[in-house]
């Protein structure tokens, strides 16, 4: 391409509707996903409203799109009120979204009735969708920013796509409509196009044990399974990172989670059984040797000083959006030759066995919270593996049509959804509570680095666990009675009962003078 060509093909972007509209939803987006780590997420969300919703108003008027134009108006409104009164406005807000939610739960629910799904699938589906809704509600601090935000990622890549679809033939102005009519287009081209008998069918040889080779690929899979399992728990036992890893590159668990997505996407439904009952009975290999591994040589073993078992028994929504990513990049390599070497560093950056092992270690020790952090890990890693992957392999057109009827594959897609939504209370109830800890510990430390200046002590560490605050000083002697119940006032007064353990690590101090 010239410099001539460089230069109208920036001309024909800077001239487009669609262009700066995708620009000002990404800002938008990031503007709502970063409200958690900011001083002032309220304020950040805000912001993400206000210019999501006035681009969408904006190029709404501009299509004609009366839902559209409504949908900003009413972002724009949210925004404002949340900018002017955030305490008082915002559950107000999320009740709106709650609402909201129920009656797309309502409309899809018929819709599903009216095109066959079978009453218990609608009825499922609707409520599906209003428990989602109440999640915003309940967790309104960590579901506000990552819904909005999710939104307005969807419709820039939505209207990116459109963009380089419709980019190289249409000489004249493109509007957010244009772009988001040739995207669905594209999407359902690519549907269309699906080449179940030449890509698809290569990929499938790859993920499902069928045949004559069936007997040989299932004892492969379940010996890799047994070796990576028992490296993982040993691993897990002696707190080694890089034998962790090890197992995480032997394990063969993802591809029966990703046969699950093609069959789901292609509606092969007794392939969808097949993967499922694989992955399960791969699953309760690793849990079954580390049960017996730590049996055997677990003696003494502190899951609490086990950085293997403490990392992995509080998930969040951090480790969704990993394990979503992972899921495409596995799917994605799955279904392209030139990039299959990829797929060990997918496997090491989704983790399946070693959560597993987890469990099997955690539970054999009677760790039983760990046991359940681990196991929602897992399951957090194997549904957004079945999900993206599906996606993914629908948008690579690898996806082929399939045998089995509508209303199966539906079941299938709401027992998926079903536990997601499952998956998706745990995970932002154990984000909340790690946000409120890290903000609890946050002011804790103000106060205690104020309080400490005044006295010349060092601050060595702030814990908090339950009502109890342990703080670690170094000085050169102890503080007064008075001191410390003023900093244990303070702490009263801004964290509520609090018990205060205050340790300090006295230092003496000789000078010797030098002789004559």
């Amino acid at each position: 391409m010239t410099a001539f060509d460089r230069s109208s093909r920036v001309m024909w972007a800077v001239r487009q509707p669609a262009v700066w509209a995708t620009m000002l939803f990404t800002m938008a987006a990031l503007a709502a996903l970063t409200a958690p780590a900011s001083g002032s997420p309220a304020g950040r969300v805000a912001l993400g409203l206000i210019l999501g919703g006035g681009v969408m108003a904006s190029v709404s008027v501009a299509d004609r799109n009366h839902p559209g134009l409504m949908a900003g108006v009413v972002s724009v409104v949210f925004g404002v009120l949340l900018r002017v009164d955030a305490e008082r406005f915002a559950p107000f807000i999320m009740l709106t979204v709650a609402a909201t939610a129920a009656v797309i739960g309502v409309i899809v629910g018929l819709r599903l009735r009216q095109a066959g799904f079978a009453m218990s699938t609608s009825v499922i589906t609707t409520a599906l969708i209003g428990a989602t809704g109440l999640l915003f509600v309940v967790y309104e601090t960590q579901l506000l920013p990552l819904g909005f935000g999710l939104i307005g990622l969807a419709a820039a890549i939505a209207t990116t796509t459109g963009i380089a679809v419709l980019s190289p033939d249409e000489p004249g102005r493109i509007q957010v409509a244009d772009a988001l009519r040739a995207a669905g287009g594209w999407i359902r081209q690519r549907v269309a196009e699906s080449d179940a008998d030449g890509d698809g069918a290569e990929v499938a040889a790859k993920l499902f044990h069928e045949g004559a080779e069936r007997r040989r690929g299932l004892i492969r899979f379940y010996s890799l399974m047994g070796f990576a399992s028992v490296i993982a728990s040993f691993g897990i036992l002696t707190d080694s990172t890089a034998v962790v890893i090890g197992a995480m590159l032997i394990a063969p668990l993802m591809t029966p989670l990703m046969g699950m997505s093609l069959a789901l996407v292609s509606a092969w439904t007794g392939r969808l059984v097949n993967s499922s009952v694989v992955a399960l009975t791969g699953a309760a290999v690793p849990i079954a040797s580390g049960l017996i591994t730590t049996a055997i040589a677990g003696q003494g073993v502190d899951p609490a000083a086990n950085t293997q078992i403490v990392s992995r028994a509080s998930p969040n929504l951090l480790d969704l959006a990993i394990a979503l990513a992972a899921g495409a990049a596995g799917a994605y390599a799955n279904s392209r030759r030139d990039v299959a070497d990829s797929l060990p560093g997918v496997a090491v950056a989704i983790a399946l066995v070693p959560p597993l092992a987890v469990v099997g270690v955690a539970a054999q020790l009677a760790d039983w919270a760990s046991a359940r952090g681990a196991l929602l890990l897992f399951v957090t890693n194997a549904l957004a593996i079945v999900a993206m992957g599906a996606l993914t392999f629908v948008l690579t057109g690898i996806a082929g049509s399939g045998g089995a009827s509508q209303g199966k594959v539906g079941n299938w897609v709401v027992a998926f959804a079903a536990a997601g939504v499952v998956v998706l209370w745990g995970l932002v109830e154990t984000s909340s509570a790690l946000n409120e800890k890290g903000a609890l510990t946050s002011i804790s430390r103000g106060i205690v680095e104020t309080w400490a200046a005044e006295l010349t002590y060092d601050v060595d560490s702030i814990v908090l666990d339950g009502d109890t605050a342990t703080v670690e000083l170094t000085g050169t002697d102890s503080p007064t009675e008075e001191a410390t119940q003023e900093l244990a006032d303070a702490l009263t007064e801004r964290l509520g009962s609090v018990v205060l353990d205050l340790r300090v690590n006295l230092q003496s101090r000789t000078v010797v003078e030098p002789e004559g």
